[in-house]
């Protein structure tokens, strides 16, 4: 599954940070999302890593928050499995 440079408040988020994102809202762990994605854990650090800095977030926990409060969720593509509204 590739999401496509999706816009979040101005900020163009890569197809493998959208998909990070994706699995933590689902609540799963770097672990996780690694397994899932099929990326070393390092990988999916970075990732969150970008997103943070991008979105100006200090956790991951606050870049969930964000990302849950906002309309984000309903510009992705209607495709996509098991999406949290």
């Amino acid at each position: 599954m590739y999401v496509l440079g999706q816009q979040f408040q101005g900020v163009v988020l890569s197809a493998r940070e959208a998909e990070c994102m994706l699995e933590l809202l689902r609540g799963k762990e770097i672990e996780n999302v690694a397994e899932e994605l099929a990326l070393s854990k390092h990988s999916v650090v970075f990732y969150i890593r970008n997103m943070l800095r991008k979105l100006n977030c200090k956790t991951k926990e606050e870049l969930v928050a964000l990302i849950l409060q906002s309309d984000f969720l309903k510009n992705l593509d209607r495709d996509l499995p098991d999406m949290p509204c």
